[in-house]
This record gives structure tokens, sequence and C-alpha cells, in this order.
């Protein structure tokens, strides 16, 4: 079991090229086609409009939560839409880097590639989990309430109760295909990064073990494509971060003005846990990403400098003593032999290349970072506190 197993699965999924199997047309139609994409700038419009029309904070809230998430849930679809070829090349080439360190990786490597495939599905399984959530909230108050969830505007020109259940209809497919594509993509994210993260641990661990210049220098060849992969990732998702943190911050705090106003959902209790769902991890996998690179230096100088640092001391003589230690009680077992001077060098280009460690950033924002994530929780806080009494 390694990573190339889940990025396999997402190259395949993500493939544009006909013939496509019947669950990559279904995918494409669903979140990387023109007419989802379409459905989801009408639902949003529209909730926007009735928002704005609300006559009070409390009757624009449901609409408010769900033209906001429907904003983030957009832009996934633009990048499904937009993107789907840069992300399979980035794959692909994640791939071929991927299956070469694992040909590379000594037994504690192959360990840790596995558990990094574990996370990858353990975290796969908790973001599609909750997209089900979500999904079922609404789609349990309109089909049980027998209306729609928030107002639209325009309503559609068909009598009362028809209209509303059209509405309520056409919400529930706008929150499917806009959960799709938005949890889908967050775990594309945790995906990809996890997956690097498992990949620069496991060369971490055989940098530890080299002992020979032709290995170093294989190794800081896979180390450069690595890194170069790494500093694609973070471009890549970098101005789309931004997009995805309007649902992650802003939903949350417009959930707790429905709590305020004592209109409260299964979709409120959803939409408050977002920042421990989606936020968090992926603030916490960005922490690793960083810190798993930033260990190859770490890697590079015990495997260069450790066999001198660890030879054993030889006890002095006493020249006080009326009997010196005799050279016969000194230890037979010379001291290691350190790396050659060579390898010595090539180790340096490893720690050289690895001291500007790889990151997830925002565009003009800086890392994420779980430092980050603190202090946007911080600020999160005191909005939450400044909504909650401008509401009460």
């Amino acid at each position: 079991m390694t990573v190339t197993g889940p990025l396999g699965t997402w190259l395949w999924l993500l493939r544009t090229k006909r013939p496509l199997d019947i669950r990559q047309w279904l995918w494409a139609s669903c979140v990387g086609s023109k007419g989802s994409q379409l459905l989801m700038l009408v639902a949003n419009t529209m909730l926007l409009l009735a928002a704005i029309q609300a006559p009070s904070m409390k009757e624009a809230a449901a609409g408010t939560l769900m033209c906001c998430g429907f904003y983030s849930c957009n832009s996934a679809h633009a990048v499904y839409l937009l993107r789907r070829p840069r992300a399979r090349d980035m794959l692909a080439r994640i791939l071929r880097v991927a299956g070469a360190i694992e040909e590379e990786a000594c037994e504690n490597g192959k360990v840790v590639l596995t558990k990094a495939t574990r996370s990858i599905r353990r975290m796969s399984v908790i973001q599609l989990t909750y997209m089900g959530g979500m999904v079922c909230s609404v789609w349990a108050h309109v089909l049980v309430g027998g209306r729609p969830y928030a107002p639209m505007w325009p309503p559609p020109p068909l009598p009362a109760p028809w209209a509303e259940r059209a509405v309520g209809y056409f919400e529930m497919a706008a929150m499917l295909l806009g959960c799709l594509a938005y949890f889908t993509l967050i775990t594309l994210f945790s995906c990809i990064v996890m997956a690097l993260t498992g990949l620069y641990q496991a060369l971490s661990l055989r940098v530890e073990t080299s002992q020979r210049r032709g290995q170093v220098l294989r190794l800081i060849e896979l180390h450069q494509q690595l890194n170069r992969i790494s500093r694609e990732v973070e471009l890549f998702f970098a101005d789309i971060i931004a997009h995805l943190m309007v649902a992650i911050l802003v939903v949350p705090l417009v959930a707790t003005l429905q709590v305020v106003f004592n209109v409260v959902d299964a979709l409120t209790f959803m939409s408050s846990s977002i920042l421990v769902s989606v936020f968090l991890p992926m603030s916490a996998v960005s922490q690793s990403l960083t810190d798993a690179s930033a260990s190859l230096s770490r890697s590079a100088y015990s495997s260069a400098f450790s066999e001198v640092a660890n030879a054993p001391s030889f006890p002095l003589a006493d020249t006080t003593s009326p009997s010196p230690v005799s050279s016969t009680q000194l230890p037979l077992e010379a001291p290691p032999k350190p790396v050659d001077v060579s390898t010595q060098r090539a180790l340096l280009l490893v720690m050289v290349s690895a001291s500007r460690p790889a990151r997830i950033s925002l565009k003009g924002l800086g890392p994420v970072s779980l430092s980050t994530a603190r202090a946007a929780l911080r600020v999160w806080y005191q909005w939450g506190n400044m909504l909650v009494s401008v509401a009460r």
C-alpha cells in the first residue's frame, strides 16, 4: 500500500480525453462541466438577491449561509472546469517521482509511506462523510418540510405550492453539485499534500542511511524533483485557497447568527463545525509538509557528520596516578570510518536545497500553517463576538 494508489485514482478520475468510463463521464458532468457551473452561478445569484431584499437579518440568515457556501463551491467548480488538465499533468509528475522514491526507500521509509496512504484514505473518508451530512441536512429540510431552505429571487412563475417545490428541488441539486465539487477539491488538496509529506519523510530516512556518493547524488536529483513539484503545488493552490476560505470562515459566523436568532437546524450545526472538519486539517497537513521537507536538512547533517560525532572516546591516562592506564585497558575496536569528503559535500548540497522548506501558501497572505490558523481563529472569534453583540 503506497501513495501512488490514491494519486493514481485521482489521475484516472480527472481524465479528459475520450473515451471516458461512465464514472468518469458522471464526474466530469457533475463538477467539471459548463452546465454545473451555470447552475451554481444562477443559484448563488438568486440567493444573494433574496438575502439583500430580506426585511431583517433573521430572515436573511439562511440565504446568506447558503450564498457564502455556494460562492466557495462555485470556485471549486471553476477549478475543475479550467484547471483539470493542469491538475492531471501535476499528478502525473508526482506519480513518477513517487514511484522512484518508493523504489529507493529503505524499510522505515516504506513504513512511513504506508502510514501516509492510510492517512490519505482516512482524510478522504472524513471529508466525504462531512459532505454527505451537509447535503442530507438540506435534502431532509426540503423533502420533510416541503419548503425550500432559503428563499430565492425572482421566484419561478408557478402557482405558490409548485413554486416553493421548484425552488426547494433547485436548492437540492445545487447543494449536491456544490458540496461535491468543494469537498472533493479539499480531498484532492489533502491527498496531494499528505503524499508529498510522506515522500519527503521517506527521502529523509533514505538520506540518513546513504554512505556512498552515488547514492547521495541520486537522492539529490529526487529531492530537486520533489522540490519543483511542491513549488508547483503551492502555485496551483495559492489563489484557490483564498476563495475556499470564504465558506470556511464566513459560514460559521452566519451559523452563529442563526443560533442567536434561534433559527437552528441540521445545516446550522454542520456549518458551525466546518472550522474543525476542514480548516484545521488543512492547516495541519500544510504544517506537516513544511516540517517533513525541513527534516531533510537535519538528516543530511546527521548522515554527513554523525560518524565522527559518535566515534568512541578513548580514556586518557592519569599522569598523576602512580600506575597510569596501560594500553591494554584501551578499547581494541577502532573508531568507525567517517564519511568521505566527496560524500559529505554531496550531503551538504542536500542541506542547501532543503534550506527553503516546501509549504502551502495563500497568495499575498503568507503560508498556511498551525500558527497562521491560530491567528485566523483569534480574529474569527473577535468577529463572532462583534456580530453576536450587534444581533442582540
